[in-house]
Parts: structure tokens; C-alpha cells; sequence
């Protein structure tokens, strides 16, 4: 046999082996390591402006457009810092989440930090490759009882066979809220993923779904959801709206994040609340 005859059937079995790599949740890390960089450098104003996207969203307490918001309020000292600890992208590579611990010092990096919590910002990759954040919130608490830990990263899912809508997160999102009406506690363990990370004003991470829907059942909130979107492959996508702790009481503000693996059911992956732990 000639190498002439044994090339074509060699490239035909390389080529057929080859596959598209799965997206990196490490370059979420990235882009919010650059987002703190950036705030320690030139101000947390400055830091904001240059990372969030068109129609991103933070809370003040509850969910406004956070261009205007930036813009409008003036540069203060102060350094905010903050450190990613989990992160996690959907299987098309263009949106994903990262929440880990943040920190306030009034000087500078050399002062002892005043107030602490924890944050959670979505991802959105432009179309020019550069990530901006679409919604960030964060959570106060007490001081943080260690040193921030190595990012855990979650592999990307697989994607189901039909994407999704954000019309099918919504859905998901009303069924769980439905649910909670009922036990709060149950509808976290029915809805939650086994590694589900929530945040309350007031309280540490909660992670795991016993955790988390024990810390939810504590604070009790009624959900006013404003918007979903989800990402190109359907499997990611997240719900923010306002929230409170009963009718009639002040508005706070609330992230969810949605994920599925294949066609199986969406699961909350993040849930972050500004209503205060009692």
C-alpha cells in the first residue's frame, strides 16, 4: 500500500474525531478578575462604565438600567474589591455567571475592609469576543470567615435538542414561584440543582439544596419577575424582578439563574435576593 493511497482514509479519521472544543468557564474568571482590576485601579465608577453591557442591570435595591445609574453617580474614595469564586457558561460560549466575596476598605488596599458580602454578575459575550456584564447584584454580611477559595468551575451542559425561549425559562420560573407559595422549603429542594448557590442580605452563602432551602425558608419573599432572557443553546438563562418581603413592603431586588442539562428540566443554578435575613 502507497502513502498516496493512505493519506485520504488518515485525514477522513482525524477530521472525524475532531470536535469543538466546550466552552471555558475560566474565562469568566478572567473578565471578573479584569472587572475588579479595572475598580481598584480607576475608581469603582470608572470600573463599572467600562464593563457593562447595552441594557445591563444592577440593584439599587431593586433592578434599574446601570448605565444611568453609573453616569449619574459621581466618583467616590473607597476601594470595593471582590474575587470570583464560582463560575459557570452555557454550551454556545456567550453568557455564564460568576458570585464569589467582595470587600469595602475606605483608603485604600492598606486600610481593614469595613463591609463585606458577596456579588453575582451574569456574563454576555458581544460580537466582538469582548465579555460586559448584563446584570450584577450584590449581598452584605458579616466579615467572611477565611480567604477566598480557588474558582470552582462548572462544565458547560450539554444542549438540548430545541432552544430554548426565554418564554420556557419565564415558565420555569412561575412553576417554581407557584411551588413556593406552598413551601418554600420544598420548592428550593424540588427546583434547586444539587450544587445551588443562594444569597440573602444579612447571611453566607448558602450552597447545596438542603442549605439554600433552609436559608430561603427564613426569608420569606414575594417574587415580582420583570424579565428573562436566555442564552443561544437554551440551556443558561436568568430572571430578575423585584422582590419583598411580604405584599406591600419595600421593593429589594432579585437574580435567578436557570440552567438544564440536554432536554431534562431547569434547575436554579444561582438565587440572589436583597430582602434582609431576619
Amino acid at each position: 500500500m502507497t502513502l498516496r493511497m493512505l493519506v485520504p482514509p488518515l485525514l477522513g479519521f482525524n477530521f472525524a474525531f475532531q470536535a469543538a472544543p466546550s466552552p471555558d468557564p475560566a474565562v469568566l474568571v478572567e473578565a471578573e478578575r479584569a472587572f475588579a482590576r479595572d475598580a481598584a485601579a480607576n475608581g469603582t465608577r470608572a470600573g463599572f462604565l467600562a464593563h457593562l453591557g447595552e441594557g445591563s442591570v444592577v440593584f439599587e435595591p431593586g433592578p434599574v438600567d446601570a448605565r444611568a445609574l453609573w453616569e449619574a453617580r459621581e466618583a467616590r474614595p473607597g476601594l470595593l474589591s471582590w474575587v470570583p469564586e464560582h463560575a459557570a457558561i452555557s454550551a454556545s460560549g456567550e453568557l455564564g455567571f460568576t458570585t464569589g466575596p467582595w470587600e469595602f476598605r475606605r483608603g485604600g488596599a492598606a486600610d481593614e475592609p469595613v463591609a463585606f458580602g458577596e456579588f453575582a454578575t451574569v456574563w454576555r459575550k458581544r460580537a466582538d469576543g469582548t465579555w460586559k456584564f448584563a446584570a450584577d447584584i450584590g449581598i452584605g454580611h458579616g466579615p467572611h470567615a477565611g480567604p477566598p477559595a480557588d474558582p470552582v468551575l462548572a462544565p458547560a451542559a450539554t444542549a438540548p435538542a430545541v432552544a430554548a425561549t426565554p418564554a420556557d425559562v419565564l415558565a420555569a420560573e412561575t412553576a417554581f414561584l407557584a411551588a413556593a407559595r406552598t413551601s418554600v422549603e420544598s420548592a428550593y429542594q424540588d427546583h434547586g440543582e444539587d450544587g445551588i448557590l443562594l444569597l440573602r442580605e444579612g447571611a453566607p452563602r448558602a450552597e447545596g439544596t438542603q442549605a439554600a432551602a433552609s436559608l430561603a425558608a427564613r426569608v420569606p419573599a414575594v417574587w415580582e419577575p420583570r424579565e428573562a432572557l436566555v442564552s443561544d443553546a437554551g440551556d443558561l438563562g436568568y430572571v430578575y424582578g423585584v422582590a419583598r418581603a411580604a405584599e406591600g413592603a419595600d421593593a429589594a431586588g432579585y437574580l435567578r439563574v436557570w440552567r438544564r442539562s440536554g432536554d431534562g428540566p431547569w434547575r436554579i443554578a444561582l438565587d440572589v435576593a436583597t430582602v434582609p435575613a431576619p
